[in-house]
């Protein structure tokens, strides 16, 4: 349901979180919440006004008139006793359910109002043999993204939650430990080109489950799936979001299912930090380019894996080159992008030396992203490296460690 309501927003030309035609009802479905308006027949009245008025001059001729049908007559009180059943069904079942919702409103808002810290876990396999694992740490890191736009929330960082992903860790256990109000943990599996998703977010304080939810659908509409557990999350937890918030909430880095297939690939070799790694990495980066040249995201996380090698004394030159291009075009291809001005800020300090550019970058990067711990630590470390500026650098690295 999910799915289709989302391809219905699209038709409508309704954005996830913008809700003008249909509106998300916490744990409960979805409503048509646009103005409704019945339109009659031009003129209808004054038709049958005129006809009766014909009838009544044509009096002579009564016998002559043609007598009701009587199966139509039965058919017209049929249908009428049909709608007033169904309105005092309807009527019944809304009286009923408002009823049940406000008899307890402290224990719904409960379940809501205290959710201030999530932690989005890596996805598991749905069966022990058809696991994926860059498409199941792809599917977390592409929720936390979203969700760390939202201001009033706070979601722990990919890098937070890595170490999770091999680790058959109980989810309350894993969220007491990462100091987050709520888990959000889910099963994933593809099937050639299909794609079941089962999601649940829980209560950290008493396990609780706040809300579960399913989907099955084909991989190409991955992001439609992702859209709509996103707006799941914030729907639930009751918040008010900004018109920005909503831009980056609809946000997608690509639309091109192929080249995010294998941007999750590089994205998981980029995680092994090793040499091997990073080559793969690298091939799948640019694998995802070649599918999507306008693919900004790609080009910026290449960076880091073409640095790596070049410190490796791997094709240094080249690599340095490469990288510095990769960067540039990550800015240019979108200049919001804070992973886009992250990967401008290394190259500037770690390529370039130009450390007055470098800041520039760093600071827009937390800017455009700034419940980023990976970006607040990469700051931290410019300032202590370069600038010799401990104090600022202690105070950057202390808000990292409050996000993550």
């Amino acid at each position: 349901m999910n799915v289709n309501i989302s391809a219905l927003r699209h038709a409508l030309g309704e954005t996830p979180t913008e809700q003008k035609f249909i509106e998300t009802v916490p744990r409960r479905g979805y409503r048509f919440v646009a103005k409704v308006s019945e339109i009659k027949p031009e003129n209808q009245s004054e038709k049958v006004e005129k006809k009766e008025l014909n009838e009544i001059a044509d009096f002579a001729e009564f016998d002559s008139r043609e007598i009701p049908n009587p199966s139509k007559s039965h058919s017209l009180f049929s249908s009428k006793t049909l709608l007033l059943s169904s309105i005092g069904i309807l009527t019944t079942f809304v009286i009923g359910f408002f009823i049940w919702y406000f008899a307890k409103p402290a224990e719904n808002q409960r379940n809501f109002t205290q959710i201030k810290t999530i932690a989005v876990l890596p996805f598991k396999p749905l069966t022990k043999n058809g696991g994926d694992e860059s498409l199941e740490m792809g599917m977390a890191d592409a929720l936390i993204t979203k969700l760390s736009s939202l201001q009033q929330i706070t979601v722990r960082p990919t890098s937070s939650v890595l170490k999770y992903a091999a680790l058959e860790t109980d989810s309350l256990t894993v969220g007491r430990e990462l100091k987050v109000d709520a888990v959000l943990e889910g099963k994933i599996q593809r099937v050639e080109n299909k794609i079941r998703v089962t999601v649940q977010m829980l209560r950290t304080s008493d396990g609780t489950t706040l809300w579960s939810d399913s989907f099955d659908d084909f991989f190409t509409n991955i992001f439609a799936v992702q859209d709509s557990i996103a707006e799941k999350v914030t729907s639930s937890l009751a918040t008010k979001i900004s018109g920005r918030e909503k831009e980056l909430l609809a946000k997608r880095p690509t639309e091109n299912t192929e080249a995010y297939a294998l941007y999750l690939k590089a994205r998981y070799y980029h995680e092994q930090i090793s040499e091997e790694g990073s080559r793969k990495a690298v091939e799948f980066y640019q694998a995802a380019i070649y599918k999507d040249p306008e693919y900004a995201l790609a080009y910026a996380w290449r960076v880091g894996a073409l640095i790596h090698l070049a410190n490796l004394n791997i094709n240094r030159e080249e690599n340095l080159q490469k990288a510095q291009n990769s960067a540039a075009k990550a800015v240019g291809l979108d200049a919001n992008l804070a992973d886009a001005h992250e990967a401008l800020a290394t190259v500037k300090d770690a390529i370039d030396w130009n450390f007055a550019e470098s800041e520039i970058e760093h600071r827009k990067s937390i800017e455009l992203d700034p419940k980023n711990a990976d970006a607040y630590f990469s700051y931290a470390a410019f300032l202590s490296r370069f600038k010799n500026r401990q104090d600022e650098a202690i105070k950057e690295i202390e808000t990292a460690k409050q996000l993550n």
